[in-house]
């Protein structure tokens, strides 16, 4: 064997460690996964450590998640109804409008307000996305079929008259306004439908329930509805919008407003 070859051998037999270890990298999939883990580890200790200062349980945890809050606001929404005027003023009052009631200043006040309308305005979307479901599946299972209701337990209709509300999707302040106001003026014997005119998703209804600030209650009621128009303005031949007309219940236009 010649000598440059042995010279060769040699070298590469004496080559350091991290010479053939090159190729390797520092993210392997699994120590990711394992620091991921371990960081998630530290943050439910470091919830766990929190909630059992504040004398919180497991299910304390859950709810404050659920409703947007942190352990010490929901400790404290704790003390409002157990300690404070307010748990017998309202016993049925949300934590966030008790934390709101409550609050020392006007930054608080914002802060719940904003986050109790971020949650009712998602109520209210997945409402009327399922409402929406709801009818479009009815239409394909029994179409022009008539579906057999239970009689209402008095015998007089839920409303004797019903408003529709019509209004384009770009609607400015003075349209808003004018929609405002007919909600308002609308007696309760009168049932509410809002048809937004060039809507074609869930996000363009969404954004119309929270410009007017619809209460929710009156939705979930039936009070309320807000749809899609779906070519009834033009059939109605409607001169502007918006629009409210006032309907019986009989389908006769009895008054007919325009902005």
């Amino acid at each position: 064997m010649n000598r440059h070859f042995m010279t060769l051998l040699a070298c590469s037999l004496s080559l350091p460690t991290w010479a053939a270890d090159v190729t390797r990298t520092d993210t392997n999939p699994v120590q990711r996964q394992s620091l991921t883990h371990t960081s998630t580890a530290t943050s439910t200790e470091h919830t766990q450590t929190q909630a059992k200062q504040l004398g919180l349980t497991q299910r304390d945890i859950i709810k404050a998640k659920n409703w947007g809050l942190t352990l010490a606001q929901w400790s404290r929404y704790k003390s409002l109804m157990a300690y404070s005027p307010r748990g017998t003023w309202s016993k049925d009052i949300d934590p966030i409008t008790a934390l709101g009631v409550s609050a020392d200043t006007e930054q608080e006040r914002e802060h719940y307000a904003r986050l109790l309308l971020k949650i009712e305005a998602q109520r209210i979307a997945k409402e009327v996305a399922f409402e929406n479901t709801r009818k479009r599946i009815a239409q394909q299972m029994f179409k022009d079929q008539p579906i057999v209701r239970l009689p209402r337990p008095s015998k007089k209709p839920a409303f004797t008259d019903y408003v529709a509300l019509f209004a384009a999707r770009t609607c400015p302040k003075s349209c808003q306004t004018f929609l405002r106001g007919a909600i308002e003026s609308t007696p309760a014997y009168a049932k509410i439908d809002l048809y937004i005119v060039g809507a074609t998703q869930e996000s363009h209804i969404h954004q119309w329930v929270t410009q007017l600030a619809i209460n929710p209650a009156l939705i979930a009621q039936g009070r309320i509805t807000v749809n899609y128009d779906a070519g009834k303005a033009q059939q109605l031949k409607l001169k502007s919008l918006p629009a409210r007309l006032v309907v019986s219940h009989k389908g006769e236009i009895k008054d007919e407003t325009y902005h």
